[in-house]
């Protein structure tokens, strides 16, 4: 793969101050401009909305999230955009990108139903849907240009070798550039069991969630943007908890 050197600029939205050399390939912005494209007060074209992302959720991803959401009825939640540490914005070959995440259960199959409040009400084992499926929800993340138009979607495989159903995907941590060269994002996501105990106490709250970090390759193809999970390098699942802590492994197992 060529190198990307200074085509690659990761711009994290709403993050703490970091100072890295104008020709890295990742370069934060002052910490007053980095969440004011999106976020920025009274930045929406649209005078209908308060800011771009108040707008992005609304006109772009919620009718996404509609169309594609198995679990009824909708939960208003399930429609929301997580910005902070879940989100970073870059430009690859010239041009803007933005991503952002979320957590649904994503359909199977188009006429995929899960009516998980008959599940609560019947009380049906925890985390099976009444229509007989397991109840999960999958990390996705939309990568969108600056007119607000999702270039890409890609949903996070997760794995957990020693369960038979799907992991469920709580949150995303962080976001970050896999190192200064290539085209790839790291991404650490939280999820859990829904095999395991259900905790019964607060100190038991947590208990079974797990961590690892994914690599995203980015790559522009015919006018489109290409996202590929790559899980040759750091495996899946992994215990890197951190972007540092992938990012060390990255460089020392000779990944590029």
């Amino acid at each position: 793969m060529k190198s990307f050197k200074s085509t690659l600029c990761i711009v994290a939205i709403l993050f703490y101050p970091c100072f890295i050399l104008a020709d890295d390939i990742m370069i934060m912005t002052p910490q007053n401009e980095k969440g004011d494209f999106w976020a920025g007060d009274k930045s929406s074209p649209n005078p209908k909305y308060d800011t771009r992302l108040d707008m992005l959720r609304e006109e772009t991803v919620k009718p996404y999230v509609l169309k594609n959401l198995a679990t009824l009825p909708v939960n208003p939640a399930m429609t929301e955009l997580w910005s902070g540490n879940s989100s970073v914005r870059f430009s690859l070959n010239g041009h803007m990108y933005s991503m952002f995440a979320n957590t649904f259960m994503h359909k199977t199959k188009p006429d995929e139903v899960c009516s998980w409040l008959k599940a609560e009400k019947n009380g049906l084992p925890n985390y099976q849907c009444p229509e007989g499926q397991p109840l999960h929800f999958d990390c996705h993340f939309y990568f969108v240009n600056d007119d607000s138009q999702i270039k890409a979607v890609h949903i996070a495989k997760l794995s957990i070798p020693e369960s038979s159903r799907p992991p469920f995907c709580q949150t995303v941590l962080g976001v970050g550039a896999a190192n200064k060269t290539a085209p790839a994002l790291m991404v650490t996501v939280q999820y859990f069991n829904t095999e395991s105990p259900v905790a019964k106490t607060a100190s038991q709250l947590g208990s079974n969630w797990l961590r690892s970090t994914l690599l995203f390759r980015l790559q522009e193809k015919d006018g489109e943007l290409v996202v590929t999970q790559d899980d040759s390098c750091l495996g899946n699942p992994n215990k890197f908890e951190t972007i540092p802590d992938a990012r060390k492994a990255f460089k020392q197992r000779g990944c590029k």
